[in-house]
């Protein structure tokens, strides 16, 4: 039998420091919610709603998109702004308007979509940088109905 190690395990045990990144043990899971009503308009293609920001380190275990039918048709998604931080990668972490719901079709029906739908979004568990991050949902299909109010849910681990 062989043992093999955790990045983590690594980080607390076999190294001089002993620290683990902040929220990886011991974090607590936050929630954060938005809305938006539709006024006497239809949501556009491309159009942006621009919801909280995630603290800084945050990493995002769960989204949420829900609303009653936009329409005949009406597509959203969710994501995140571009921002300058780093993962724990080091590399940067570029705009992603799918990120955490790559889409939720409320075109001709109501519609409740998550994140865990679709376990290989590139938001699953990343964790962000030392500054604020500001999530948004895009229109990605017209709707044709106005007046209809969309929920968001985003869970969150930090420190």
């Amino acid at each position: 039998m062989t043992e093999l190690y955790s990045v983590n395990y690594n980080k607390a045990y076999a190294t001089a420091n002993g620290i683990v990144p902040r929220g990886d043990h011991g974090g607590r899971v936050k929630f954060m919610y938005d809305e938006y009503t539709l006024p006497a308009v239809v949501l556009a293609e491309n159009d942006e709603i621009l919801l909280g920001k995630l603290p800084p380190f945050a990493r995002v275990v769960e989204a949420e998109i829900s609303c009653a039918s936009l329409g005949t048709t009406g597509k959203l998604s969710m994501g995140h702004k571009a921002s300058i931080q780093f993962d724990a990668d080091d590399t940067v972490i570029t705009e992603d308007a799918d990120a955490f719901v790559d889409e939720a079709d409320a075109g001709g029906q109501a519609v409740t979509e998550m994140m865990t739908a679709n376990a290989n979004l590139a938001g699953n568990l990343l964790q962000f940088g030392n500054q604020e991050t500001q999530v948004f949902a895009k229109c990605t299909e017209s709707s044709t109905n106005t007046d209809v109010k969309i929920k968001f849910g985003i869970w969150y681990i930090v420190d």
